[in-house]
């Protein structure tokens, strides 16, 4: 899973659950109550915590999403769809991932409040058109691409 974090860098980390049966299973703070939910374990008396969140996994579109409760939406990079280089990429608010197996570069017509970024296979940051200040990324192989903001990124 990909977890973004403040502002636009985006470390990653993978899920691990034990397999103890004696122990009860544990990912970030928060405990397995089923196949599909996880509540948090932590209790923080008066004020709570802005790191205490529940998690619900649905199926969406053949896609497993785990949703937390602090608003956040994840999948497992292995489904990300391929990049199509020639596709207008529509993007509502939420970031839309894809993957790109070869390297390329692209130029785009990027709307107002909107950005680009792209990570290398080991999910470090490569391109971020907001950052850079410019229209056009340069895509290495197996590389990561975030469309984010609100609008319709169009291909030069």
């Amino acid at each position: 899973y990909v977890y973004p974090s403040y502002g636009l860098a985006i470390p990653g980390f993978q899920a691990k659950v034990t397999s103890d049966p004696s122990l009860a299973p544990f990912w970030r703070g928060v405990r397995f109550t089923g196949p599909y939910t996880a509540e948090n374990a932590a209790e923080v008396p008066i004020v709570g915590s802005s790191n205490s969140v529940d998690i619900q996994i649905t199926v969406e579109d053949g896609t497993e999403v785990m949703h937390m409760s602090c608003g956040l939406d994840y999948i497992s990079s292995e489904n990300l769809p391929q990049l199509d280089p020639d596709a207008e990429i529509t993007v509502s608010g939420q970031a839309k991932w894809f993957r790109s197996a070869s390297s390329r570069t692209l130029t785009y017509t990027i709307p107002e409040h909107c950005a680009i970024a792209v990570y290398d296979s080991s999910l470090n940051p490569v391109a971020n058109t907001h950052v850079n200040g410019t229209d056009t990324v340069k895509i290495p192989a197996n590389a990561y691409v975030a469309f984010i903001g609100d609008g319709t990124f169009v291909k030069h």
